[in-house]
């Protein structure tokens, strides 16, 4: 499979004009995404792939993405307090 991300913290980064994806989870699980700025990148602020669960994603601002600011295809991902616009399910940008 590979693109692999476990068991991994990131926080208080700036992940800005990307041309595709800020932030892009492939067959990844237990990641904490803490406390980011993930803006105006090319593609989604964050995807998850039907692979990628048991993430949590934290008080992070996740604007002004192309597509959608998180994509969220996998299970069990937790969503709190972040800001965020247009998210697939519509439910995680409703905090």
């Amino acid at each position: 499979m590979g693109d692999f991300a476990h068991d991994n913290t990131i926080k208080g980064n700036k992940i800005v004009g990307n041309e595709e994806e800020g932030i892009f989870f492939n067959n990844s699980d237990g990641n904490k995404i803490q406390r980011n700025k993930i803006d105006k990148n090319g593609k989604q602020g964050i995807l998850l792939d039907v692979d990628s669960d048991d993430n949590q994603f934290l008080f992070n601002r996740i604007l002004r993405n192309a597509d959608l600011d998180i994509q969220d295809d996998g299970t069990n991902n937790v969503f709190e307090g972040n800001k965020c616009g247009t998210s697939f399910p519509a439910t995680i940008c409703m905090d």
